[in-house]
């Protein structure tokens, strides 16, 4: 077996010894709702609360915009299925009219009703206005009035236990077994766990890491930079990983070694030291060759 064979089975094994042994320890939502434009944001108060709680939020917007620019071909009910396949939760504050609008085409969409809940205003939960009547009213009778979180602006801490228990109760009732890599969560725990073990990788060969997977496992190719990219803009966000000035390749920060200490720690895998330096064994092999297809040293 030549050198590269054994970095590519060392990635292998990130992947299927690993990678798939990760439980999930979050819950994901995607929380939409007025943008930030000052302090004042309930949105942004929200997530604040809820990330104290083992619950990770993201904003529909962030990835939006990056993927719509990378996919011109992309239109508004493929995104929709899009965050509906990469959260466990889709939840709207319906306090601009853009989020309005979101929680209509939300309402109308099986996949994104499926896991849609709305956390409103309490002042509006007694009128009869079109909001109440109509999308309020339809969630509550296809999904239950728990889908619907009311909440009073200056005592936004009273209702952060009862969601997040409401979202728990939900995310264990409908979670998967296992974190599918083709997704943005999936390749969120993915790269800083493939990154600690390789030091640091270009973003090219991180494609290539990508698509073979993809290949081996029947997944969608013409999907993977969508995903990653998304994926990678997190990571940053989140300062997981950083790019070195000096040759452009990925590698974790402090916060993101730590991360995957803490993961690898809790994983339920027999003689994980022996396995560890098995993959690290291959990856060293391959820096040593300069042949080697992909190249992962600094």
């Amino acid at each position: 077996m030549g050198v590269s064979e054994i970095y590519l089975n060392s990635i292998d094994k990130i992947y299927s010894d690993v990678y798939k042994k990760i439980n999930r320890e979050f819950i994901d939502v995607f929380l939409c709702g007025g943008v930030s434009t000052d302090d004042k944001c309930i949105r942004d108060s929200i997530r604040s609360k809820l990330e104290k709680h083992s619950v990770r939020v993201l904003y529909p917007e962030d990835l939006f915009m990056d993927i719509l620019s990378k996919d011109k071909s992309m239109d508004l009910l493929s995104l929709e299925n899009f965050l509906a396949d990469n959260s466990d939760i889709i939840c709207v504050l319906p306090e601009s009219v853009g989020s309005l609008v979101e929680l209509g085409a939300f309402t109308n969409n099986e996949k994104t009703l499926e896991k849609l809940f709305v956390i409103m205003n309490k002042s509006y939960e007694k009128e009869k206005s079109f909001i109440m009547m109509g999308p309020i009213k339809y969630i509550s009778n296809q999904k239950g009035k728990e889908r619907t979180i009311f909440y009073e602006k200056d005592k936004l801490d009273s209702i952060i236990d009862s969601t997040v228990d409401k979202f728990k109760k939900f995310s264990k009732k409908s979670a998967k077994t296992e974190i599918e890599i083709n997704t943005i969560i999936g390749q969120y725990y993915f790269i800083p766990l493939l990154v600690y073990f390789v030091k640091a990788i270009s973003m090219k060969n991180l494609e290539e890491v990508m698509k073979r997977i993809y290949i081996k496992n029947h997944f969608d190719v013409g999907k993977v930079n969508m995903i990653l990219y998304s994926s990678i803009k997190i990571l940053y966000k989140n300062k997981y990983i950083h790019k070195s000035i000096k040759n452009g390749q990925i590698a974790l920060t402090e916060k993101g070694n730590l991360y995957i200490q803490k993961i690898l720690n809790k994983l339920p895998i027999d003689k994980s030291g022996k396995l560890y330096d098995f993959i690290r064994y291959g990856i060293m092999l391959s820096e040593l060759n300069i042949n080697t297809p992909l190249e992962t040293t600094i």
